[in-house]
């Protein structure tokens, strides 16, 4: 993960083609889901409704194309 600069997006790269990215509070709500058609992913910090996102821990999930998954947590900070 790399954030971007004045930390309004959330860069996710190193992904394998056409992998899906979705994140998650730590309560389990779902908050978004991200494409990574190229092998990367960035969450403009917005949940499914286009609200911004509170401060907080978000879980996110990976899941490739050829169904490898990868999970861990992520902190935001505003």
């Amino acid at each position: 993960f790399v954030l971007a600069p004045p930390l309004r997006r959330l860069s996710i790269d190193g992904l394998t083609l056409n992998s899906e990215v979705r994140i998650f509070t730590v309560s389990g709500r779902w908050v978004r889901t991200l494409a990574a058609n190229n092998g990367a992913a960035a969450w403009d910090l917005q949940d499914g409704s286009g609200e911004r996102v509170a401060s907080g821990l978000y879980l996110y999930w990976v899941r490739a194309a050829d169904g490898a998954q990868r999970r861990g947590v992520v902190a935001v900070v505003r």
